[in-house]
This record gives C-alpha cells, sequence and structure tokens, in this order.
C-alpha cells in the first residue's frame, strides 16, 4: 500500500511539473532568463520557500532526478542564493527521510523495496564486507580524479592567447613531427547532429584540408592516429577526448562554441547560458590544442581561464568548389520564379535571433521591391516564439525555402544581387567564406568578430545599426558603392582549404 502511495505521489508530482512546465513555456519565459526570474521574483519569499520546500519534498518522494533540481535553482536564483536554497532543501529532506526511517524502522523499507534488493544490499553493505570498502575506496579514487584533472590544481605548461603559431609553447606536449604525421583521426560520433551548421561543414573542411597536403583521416578508432580532432562539445564529445588521452593521443578541439553566440539562438538558450559556459570550460580543458576561427573567439576564450593553448586558424572555405558563376544569375530566378528585374537578397543561417532572421524580415517588409531569400533549416521545437511568429507573419516578398546542398547554395550566391548577414554575434561565419569566394557583393553587420579580415568598401560593406541597414542595402544594390569582387575572392584564396591544411600541419609540431 505504502509503495503504491509513492509511487502515486511521484507520478502525481512530475506531471504537475510537466504542466508547469508547460505553462512557462508557453507564456514565452524560457525564452530569457531576465523574464524567468522577473517572474519569480514578483512572488518574493514564496519563492525561494516553495523551491526549498520542492527540493526537500523529493528527497523523500522522488519526482526529479536531482540533478535537474538543482540546476533549476542555479537558474532561478543566481549561483550563491541557488546553492544555499538547494543545500537548505536538500539538508531538510534529508533530515526528514532519516526521521521516518527511524520512526518507522525497516518494516517501511520492507513495504517499499521487495525483498530480494534488501537482502542484496545488506550483504553488500554489510559491516566489514569487502564490496563495503570497495565502495568507499571507489568514492575517494572519483573525488581523487575530479580534483586532479581540475585546472586550478592541474600542473603543467600554460600559454597565452596568440595571433599566430607560437613555437616557444610546443615544450608542453612532446614531439609530433610533421613527417610522422599520417593518419587524424576527425572524430565523427556527434557529427550527424551537426551536419546542417556549420560546425558540420567545418569538420568537412579539416578533412579535405589535411587531405590536401597528404595527410589520411579516419573516423574509428579502430584505426591509429596522432592526433585526433573533435568539433562538437555534446557528452559524447567530452567522452572521445579522454578515451583519446587514454590511448596516447593527442586531443585538438576545435572552440566553435561560445557563451555569447549560444545566447539568443535557441528556445532556453539565455537561460542555460552560464552553465553552458562551464560546460565549455570542461570540454575544452580536455585537450592539449584548441583551434578557434579568429583571434576575436580566441581572445574571448582566454577569458575562460583554459589551460591549453588557443590558436586562431580559418574554418577555411573550397575556393575551387565556390567559385563565380554569372550563369546562376538566370538559374537562381528559374528555380524560384522570380522576376528578372527584381534585386534578390540572400542570406542563409539557422532561424535564430542570433543571426538577425527578425531584421532580416523587418527589412523585407520595408522594401517591397526586392525579393528575400533565406536559405537554413531548424527543428521547430528549438524555435523560440517570437521568431517563429516573425517567420509566419512574414511579407510576400520573403521565403524560407529551407536547408540547400552545397552545390545548390553555391547557384543562389552566385546568383543573388546581394549576399546580408546580419548576424549579433559570430566565431567567423563560413557562409561569408563562401558568398566571398563567390565574389557575391556582402553587406555584413558591423561586429568585433569581423575586425580585422573584413574590411568595410574594401571585400565587404558593413552597416552599424538597423536603421542604417535599408539605406546601405539599397545603395549596394544600386551599385553606388565600391566594387569588393576581387579583394573579397582574394581574401577567400587567402583562406583556401590547402593553406590551412598547411597550417595545420605546422600546429602538429606544437604537440
Amino acid at each position: 500500500m505504502i509503495k503504491k502511495i509513492n509511487q502515486a505521489a511521484s507520478i502525481l508530482g512530475l506531471v504537475l511539473c510537466a504542466v508547469l512546465a508547460y505553462g512557462f513555456w508557453k507564456a514565452g519565459l524560457f525564452d530569457s532568463k531576465e523574464a524567468l526570474t522577473s517572474c519569480i521574483s514578483r512572488f518574493g519569499w514564496a519563492g525561494p520557500a516553495v523551491f526549498i520546500t520542492f527540493q526537500a519534498v523529493q528527497v523523500v518522494i522522488p519526482i526529479l532526478p536531482g540533478g535537474l533540481g538543482c540546476l533549476a535553482g542555479v537558474i532561478l536564483f543566481g549561483v550563491w542564493k541557488g546553492f544555499w536554497y538547494n543545500y537548505i532543501g536538500i539538508c531538510a529532506g534529508s533530515m526528514a527521510a532519516f526521521a521516518i526511517a527511524r520512526a518507522c524502522g525497516r518494516p517501511l523499507l520492507e513495504s517499499v523495496f521487495p525483498a530480494k534488493m534488501i537482502e542484496k544490499y545488506d550483504r553488500w553493505m554489510g559491516s566489514g564486507s569487502r564490496d563495503a570498502k570497495w565502495f568507499e575506496w571507489l568514492i575517494f579514487i572519483a573525488v581523487a580524479a575530479v580534483r586532479g584533472h581540475h585546472p586550478a590544481v592541474q600542473t603543467g605548461v600554460h600559454c597565452a592567447v596568440q595571433p599566430g603559431l607560437d613555437r616557444s609553447c610546443a615544450k608542453f606536449a612532446g614531439s609530433l613531427e610533421v613527417n610522422a604525421m599520417r593518419t587524424v583521426h576527425i572524430y565523427s560520433g556527434s557529427l550527424a547532429l551537426v551536419s546542417k551548421s556549420g560546425v558540420g561543414q567545418a569538420a568537412k573542411h579539416q578533412r579535405a584540408a589535411l587531405e590536401s597536403v597528404g595527410v589520411h583521416i579516419v573516423t574509428d578508432w579502430d584505426c591509429r592516429a596522432e592526433v585526433v580532432h573533435i568539433n562538437t562539445v555534446l557528452p559524447v564529445s567530452l567522452w572521445a577526448a579522454r578515451h583519446a588521452r587514454r590511448r596516447g593521443q593527442k586531443v585538438i578541439w576545435y572552440g566553435h562554441s561560445t557563451e555569447k553566440d549560444f545566447r539568443n539562438s535557441f528556445t532556453g538558450s539565455n537561460l542555460l547560458a552560464p552553465l553552458f559556459k562551464q560546460w565549455l570550460r570542461l570540454c575544452y580543458n580536455q585537450a592539449d590544442l584548441i583551434i578557434t576561427p579568429t583571434p576575436y573567439s580566441a581572445k574571448e576564450l582566454a577569458g575562460y581561464r583554459l589551460r591549453p593553448t588557443i590558436v586562431p586558424l580559418s574554418n577555411g572555405v573550397d575556393t575551387r568548389f565556390f567559385a563565380p558563376n554569372p550563369a546562376s544569375r538566370s538559374i537562381l530566378r528559374e528555380k524560384y520564379r522570380l522576376a528578372a528585374d527584381k534585386s534578390v537578397v540572400i542570406s542563409v543561417g539557422h532561424y535564430m535571433q542570433r543571426k538577425g532572421i527578425l531584421d532580416f524580415i523587418a527589412l523585407a517588409r520595408k522594401m517591397p521591391q526586392v525579393q528575400f531569400l533565406w536559405f537554413g533549416y531548424t527543428d521547430p521545437h528549438l524555435v523560440p516564439h517570437n521568431v517563429k511568429a516573425a517567420m509566419a507573419d512574414a511579407p510576400e516578398n520573403l521565403r524560407f525555402p529551407g536547408f540547400l546542398s552545397q552545390a545548390e547554395l553555391r547557384t543562389a550566391y552566385c546568383g543573388a544581387d546581394a549576399f546580408l548577414f546580419c548576424s549579433y554575434e559570430e566565431t567567423e561565419g563560413i557562409v561569408i567564406l563562401e558568398a566571398l569566394a563567390c565574389a557575391t557583393p556582402t553587406l555584413v553587420r558591423d561586429i568585433p568578430a569581423y575586425r580585422g579580415w573584413l574590411r568595410d568598401s574594401v571585400n565587404v560593406h558593413t552597416y552599424r545599426t538597423t536603421q542604417d541597414l535599408p539605406t546601405r542595402l539599397q545603395a549596394l544594390l544600386q551599385h553606388k558603392l565600391p566594387d569588393t569582387a576581387a579583394a573579397a575572392r582574394q581574401t577567400a584564396e587567402e583562406r583556401a582549404l590547402p593553406r590551412i591544411g598547411a597550417q595545420l600541419l605546422e600546429l602538429y609540431k606544437t604537440l
């Protein structure tokens, strides 16, 4: 009877949590941390009290995994308050559980759990048993291992961020010679999940770049490789890094992600951003070398206090594939049934606020005489409500054709009158490199990631504010701005895949 009551209480609690979460989601409270914390703050002292009570109750009656409750506390109340509210609630629940056990004794235990399970744990944890001692030692070893891998207690050489290849940092890791480098493992265990993103494209570029300079690429663990490349930051990626290190292989982790470019991306991303930063630190610290696309992203990662060396190196672009083709103009217009006398402006990216999709939609409404196309795809469950609503209410001169193959994308670049990239935050932007390689007139927002390699009125055109955007784009379409085609193509050639491959070989010398 007691067992059934406990199960029913757990199910009821889970249902109530699901209903509450759905209500928060419908109200748009998961779109930003500010919206959620503002809502909670309206309840005053009742907010923390309810949370502490919930944490205490679920120690006795399991509702959610304990880690989710702790995570919610940090998100709702901040690091320190969240810690103490979690601590108070869990301690109160633990004392209640001990009190119930002391008062009700073994009969309560036997009413909840099967007799065979109780007998098993009695034997396993019996006083002085070998299993109990092993359990104690395993806990000790696990704690020691975590402390030993923490950057604050780990020894070794820490090298500063560098704009180029600082060979003085080579002493921290051994002596792989370029001449001996024959095989590189590009870890593919999680790449299928990001195949339609810039990260997936970057991994393909690495393969092509290295193969162009004679390096053999493998994607499985059976083939021995000197270096392992990791591009994602999923849990399996962390496992891959640790597995490689146990095998004596060097790990290069590509720093495609930062906390800043995680924000304003998916539903709930702003809430999770601080925790995502800590996760990035955990992942990147498993590497022997971190490569990130630009000096800007290298500077950002330097603020994470990472142990490995951080080196900026472009993702590169296939300049043999992405190249100007005047015939694409008519092909693009025929495929999408566009008027020959209308200017066509395209953009490429996920359906994210960070990518500037809301600005793109608003611009299309202001310029009805221009045809706008946004190519890309994002899982609808991850698209924030405000972005979904804006896309559903988009003007007639704006279309969302979805994800394109590389060949179709090349046709779009070469056939468009302009490539517009409204992104607020990037580590580089592979689509910009592709547009430059096709010599497509390109207009981008002036953001720090582009400084140093993209120059206004030289290889691209830039705008500073959303208010400036219509005027700048109109001037570009009317050919009132300087021609950037030659310089754009040159910028892409400087980041051609064979050059990236040669620079990777140089970087292997530091491992």
